[in-house]
């Protein structure tokens, strides 16, 4: 069945939950407010491998110890294969779908070769058969980068994540409708920083169709997303967005200091 949207689901504004800081030495404070007026910087070489993971966790106390369990066996043996946590992600606001994602963690391995082989070590799988205990959904979307990526998480700009499921009876139509939009993007401030196109992909929770793309946007302004709708490219293009998606998450992310989440 084809997605349909309304331009209005997509045309949202972001609400910015603030931080309840009152408890908080003045230090600490002024600690916590400068970091996160720093870019946060993220860089990557071709061919190295980069994974976006959703994660929606679980609450018991059974959860816990099945994550804490998966943590101190999963993290140690994947990083002598390489893994790296490149970093950690807040969810301030869903802005189309209706999964509420609770964090995204971003890795990365050195090499697909890299990636391969901690698939392929024997205690992986046990390992990995801890996650529908641990989580609600830990869903996984990995590709090897054909040139390097490098940008800065920016405190004055607003960044989504987008995760396209394509319709299989017409799957060139979201590739149409993301060349067509590109140029109205760019002039109200926002840009492609990275399209993840068909990645690989594991989810214990929600089936994804085969054909995926997962699409970072960087926005100078959170309320760009807003205007984006009204656009011209966007009204032109956006009946392929319609034939072209069969189900679509929209959500804004930003920065955090890493969890056990």
């Amino acid at each position: 069945m084809r997605f349909k949207y309304l331009p209005a689901a997509i045309a949202l504004t972001f609400s910015i939950a603030g931080c309840a800081t009152g408890v908080l030495p003045e230090a600490v404070m002024a600690e916590t407010e400068a970091e996160a007026l720093r870019p946060v910087p993220v860089a990557l070489e071709k061919g190295q491998v980069l994974s976006y993971i959703l994660i929606n966790s679980k609450t018991s106390e059974v959860a816990k110890e099945a994550r804490q369990e998966y943590y101190n066996r999963a993290f140690p043996l994947a990083s002598s294969y390489g893994l790296q946590r490149v970093l950690d992600l807040s969810v301030p606001a869903k802005l189309v779908g209706t999964t509420k994602r609770d964090a995204v963690a971003i890795f990365s391995y050195p090499d697909a070769a890299s990636e391969a082989g901690l698939a392929a070590d024997p205690n992986w799988p046990q390992i990995k058969a801890l996650r529908p205990q641990a989580w609600e959904e830990l869903a996984i979307f990995t590709g090897t980068l054909e040139e390097p990526l490098a940008f800065s998480f920016s405190p004055d700009k607003a960044y989504t994540l987008a995760v396209a499921e394509i319709t299989p009876e017409a799957p060139e139509d979201y590739n149409t409708y993301m060349r067509g939009i590109e140029p109205g993007l760019n002039e109200i401030g926002g840009r492609f920083i990275y399209r993840m196109i068909n990645p690989s992909v594991e989810s214990h929770g929600k089936q994804y169709t085969e054909d995926v793309q997962v699409t970072l946007v960087e926005w100078d302004e959170p309320s760009a997303i807003a205007t984006f709708t009204q656009n011209d490219f966007y009204k032109q293009y956006s009946k392929y967005f319609g034939t072209g998606v069969s189900g679509f998450e929209f959500f804004q992310i930003k920065p955090r200091t890493p969890t056990s989440s």
